[in-house]
């Protein structure tokens, strides 16, 4: 049975990589990322410019479930 789809992002711009688990993808304008429920997931801005996507999130508001497993920025 596959997992329910809690976010999916649409990339805007250039020079975004997505870790989902263990895989990093390049992505490229246009392209859609889904992530399942339980899935380690990272957005990462490599060209210096700036990047925008949109996140649609599925059912309800659970930003409290976030574990960061690393943390760059200090949070």
């Amino acid at each position: 049975m596959q997992a329910v789809v809690t976010e999916r992002w649409f990339i805007l711009d250039a020079g975004i990589v997505v870790t989902l688990g263990d895989e990093q993808i390049e992505t490229k304008v246009g392209d859609e990322v889904y992530v399942d429920v339980g899935v380690k997931h990272r957005i990462e801005n490599v060209s210096g410019e700036v990047a925008r996507i949109v996140e649609l999130m599925y059912g309800e508001y659970q930003e409290e479930d976030i574990t960061r497993i690393e943390d760059d920025y200090g949070r």
